[in-house]
């Protein structure tokens, strides 16, 4: 009859809707992978990112479009009282289907977060090492930049020499440059000692 032939389109409609889904959540799943064993260090291209974004909407567009239709079955069910036990299978058999097919959407919806959730992570370690490095070469040079700005100030006595006398000895640049190199050396071992018991 008429309703068996409408329980059969919409059963066809579920079959091809979970089949759409397996396509999208392949494409997610192959996303995840090539990242996880190929570009670990990188994390997602915004190409990627793009298709998961707009998988991502595809498939919460099947939920909001389906879920009328599962709740209309799951009514149709329990309140068509003059339908005969097999037509009652039949709604079953097909509410099912398009309960599996949600449920496969959410799966892979759950799945495009999670991906987007690693590679923010990903992107902030990245952003973090950056921070951590040019921290540790700071810690390096400002030493070597006071020395530079102390040894670079123009102060001079009445007479115009300078006034330190680092600066009139016959070997001063090389005892400026044993100094930087001092420094330079002394905190470089400092900055190893600290990495080395956890506190770098």
């Amino acid at each position: 009859d008429s309703l068996v032939l409408f329980l059969t389109i919409l059963k066809w409609v579920a079959h091809t809707q979970r089949e759409f889904c397996a396509i999208h959540g392949d494409r997610i799943r192959w996303i995840m992978e090539y990242v996880r064993t190929c570009n670990r260090n990188e994390g997602l291209t915004n190409e990627q990112l793009s298709v998961i974004f707009h998988d991502k909407r595809v498939l919460q567009r099947f939920l909001i479009i389906h879920s009328p239709t599962c709740a209309l079955l799951h009514k149709a069910k329990h309140e068509l009282t003059q339908i005969n036990h097999v037509t009652r299978v039949y709604i079953e058999d097909v509410e099912d289907t398009f309960t599996q097919a949600m449920s496969d959407a959410k799966q892979f919806i759950d799945l495009c977060e999670s991906i987007v959730k690693e590679n923010r992570n990903l992107r902030d370690d990245q952003q973090s090492n950056v921070m951590y490095l040019l921290t540790l070469v700071t810690a390096i040079f400002i030493p070597l930049q006071f020395i530079t700005g102390l040894y670079g100030m123009n102060f001079v006595k009445e007479d115009g020499t300078p006034s330190m006398p680092e600066l009139t000895w016959e070997n001063g640049y090389a005892y400026f440059w044993g100094l930087v190199a001092g420094i330079f050396f002394t905190t470089i071992t400092i900055l190893i000692v600290l990495g080395r018991y956890g506190y770098l």
